[in-house]
């Protein structure tokens, strides 16, 4: 069976660095996780958000069996929510609705987990409606950012946030993870 983080190719160096915080409970009140596009930022965020509630975490990975978990990948878990573009951009009501959501404990996890995918698309006052949450974080929760580049975001989000960097996929793992998953022989 496989693991979480194996379900995401690469990324060793920003796997071990998110297995330590996980292991030692010292978590941030935000990540940011850079990098090209098609990388792993989005699929890295869902698997940490899975670690940090997993019921059986064993120091490296989340179990991917218990209940938490399982309402994770279904997408059904109530302390994981996604901020995504509405349209074009994330807008300042998705920001609101969320500091309102932000308001309570979490529901069964440990901590609430919000992962807003592709932050560079945040509007201007989405933006500083954000920095607002970042720079009171409420209590027990933890928000993942994913952003091309640092620069795509207010200097002042980006000041709030524990920064990793995903770094390119090697060429030959791209090529082992095409090969294998579309069953075809290897080049």
């Amino acid at each position: 069976m496989t693991m979480s983080f194996e379900k995401v190719l690469g990324q060793s160096r920003s796997k071990r660095f998110l297995q330590q915080i996980g292991r030692t409970g010292h978590l941030p009140h935000a990540l940011l996780f850079s990098g090209m596009e098609g990388i792993g930022k989005t699929a890295l965020a869902f698997e940490f958000a899975k670690l940090v509630n997993c019921l059986e975490f064993d120091g490296l990975d989340a179990c991917d069996r218990c209940a938490s978990c399982r309402k994770a990948d279904s997408g059904h878990h109530p302390d994981l929510l996604w901020v995504r573009s509405d349209g074009m951009f994330i807008k300042v009501d998705q920001i609101r609705e969320l500091r309102r959501q932000t308001r309570f404990r979490p529901f069964e996890g440990r901590r609430r987990v919000i992962i807003l995918a592709d932050a560079q698309n945040l509007r201007e006052e989405a933006g500083n409606a954000l920095l607002k949450l970042l720079e009171e974080p409420p209590d027990r929760h933890l928000f993942i950012l994913t952003v091309l580049e640092p620069q795509m975001l207010l200097p002042t989000i980006v000041s709030r946030c524990c920064h990793v960097r995903l770094q390119p996929l090697e060429d030959e793992l791209i090529r082992d993870h095409l090969v294998a998953r579309l069953d075809i022989p290897a080049p």
